[in-house]
């Protein structure tokens, strides 16, 4: 939701005597007024809050202007017989006005309107009202329209409220932050329960929220527990062909990330448009551009990599790890998720293909090769393996034997986990 800048509501110059209702009372209008029901009575206590000096007097009157207790500011003041505020079937407003006065003579006055009414939750009978169930059906409210923002008229504000009375409505929450007097009044003329906050929508605390935790799981899946190489066995083409070096996963490995994230992106944003006969030419067209973009890259900054990578680069076009992720995943989830799936996902074939390389270059080559920086050549040879290497690790069949070792070996760890 949005929140607007500037003045938005009423604005009034009020001009007092020296000796008035404090007029900086949290935004209230100077005075404290607690209902409460006692029997067949209403019972009425007030805290007035007076700038300068003064004696506060305070009258309680019914909904035809009748006087039914008064007092003094702070006594606890009976209304007899009293008349239940209850909801949309009687919402019955008492008016409370406290008068200051200095000298006998009267200086400022401020009115409020309140109900008489006992409320409860119970885990089995739901909302109770006085003593009785009250169902609590509503809607969530924000205050703002079109081209317009916050800055509602009264008029728009009472056809909110006829609207919501209009579905049958009992009970009304206005999000997220506090609205314009004026509605509650409204609410509490129409006999809406209320609930009611302050600008503050996230839940703050030691352990992660579940939302949290939802969207790590969803980042680390790929990495652990669906782990597209060793666990789900996809992208087994470029994981055998380009992994005889260190250098060549992590490039193909960024390449599969970038693609992978920006797709699962747009085809989530996309989602609900492409139509479902021809979705899976849609998705390839969506993924061939961003492979575009890769080979561009490469080719331009990196062309030692480009040129390693081969053809396996725009065979990412069809690996079967993104074109998978968007049909399972992407096109059926929102966009935060889609985006972290396409992370998540792209990590964990990352990690197992620079795995699988390394082993087999330092076994069958004896040298890790990264990417030349500065002084550095951008390849570690490994003194005795280098003069003895296994030369069957630069072979395919080197890279399906420890394929199996390495499925066998992520295998074994999920089951003795579970």
């Amino acid at each position: 939701f949005t929140f607007y800048g500037g003045i938005y509501r009423d604005v009034s110059l009020i001009v007092v005597n020296k000796n008035h209702f404090d007029l900086d009372w949290f935004g209230g209008p100077g005075i404290k007024v607690t209902p409460v029901v006692s029997g067949k009575d209403g019972k009425v206590t007030t805290e007035a809050f007076v700038t300068g000096k003064g004696d506060v007097k305070v009258t309680v009157y019914d909904d035809g202007g009748k006087v039914v207790a008064s007092g003094a500011n702070g006594e606890e003041l009976t209304v007899t017989g009293v008349r239940l505020w209850n909801g949309r079937i009687d919402p019955y407003m008492y008016t409370v006005k406290a008068e200051l006065s200095v000298g006998g003579k009267v200086v400022d006055e401020v009115s409020a309107n309140i109900g008489f009414r006992s409320f409860e939750i119970d885990p089995d009978k739901g909302f109770i009202l006085n003593g009785k169930p009250y169902p609590l059906r509503g809607v969530c409210r924000h205050q703002d329209r079109p081209r317009i923002g916050n800055a509602l008229t009264r008029e728009m504000h009472e056809e909110d409220m006829a609207l919501i009375c209009d579905v049958g409505a009992t009970t009304i929450r206005l999000a997220h932050y506090q609205h314009d007097d004026y509605f509650y009044d409204l609410c509490d003329k129409a006999g809406m329960v209320v609930w009611a906050e302050i600008p503050y929508i996230s839940r703050h605390m030691d352990g992660a929220s579940p939302n949290a935790m939802s969207q790590m799981k969803e980042l680390t899946k790929g990495i652990f527990k669906e782990n597209p190489v060793f666990i789900i066995m996809l992208g087994m083409c470029p994981t055998l062909g380009v992994s005889t070096q260190v250098s060549n996963a992590l490039g193909m490995g960024a390449s599969v990330i970038f693609v992978l994230t920006c797709s699962n992106i747009f085809i989530s944003l996309c989602r609900k448009i492409i139509p479902d006969a021809i979705r899976i030419p849609c998705y390839i067209v969506i993924i061939a551009s961003f492979v575009t973009i890769v080979e561009m890259v490469l080719h331009a900054f990196v062309p030692a990599v480009y040129d390693a990578l081969g053809v396996y680069l725009p065979l990412i076009v069809v690996n079967c790890i993104i074109l998978g992720r968007a049909e399972a995943f992407a096109s059926k989830n929102g966009v935060v998720a889609s985006a972290l799936d396409g992370i998540g996902m792209g990590i964990g074939f990352t990690l197992s293909l620079t795995l699988i390389a390394l082993i087999r270059e330092v076994l069958g080559a004896g040298t890790i090769t990264l990417f030349p920086v500065g002084g550095f050549s951008g390849t570690i040879t490994l003194p005795g393996i280098s003069e003895s290497p296994v030369r069957v690790m630069t072979l395919a069949a080197g890279a399906l034997l420890l394929m199996g070792y390495l499925k066998a070996f992520f295998q074994w760890k999920g089951e003795k986990k579970a």
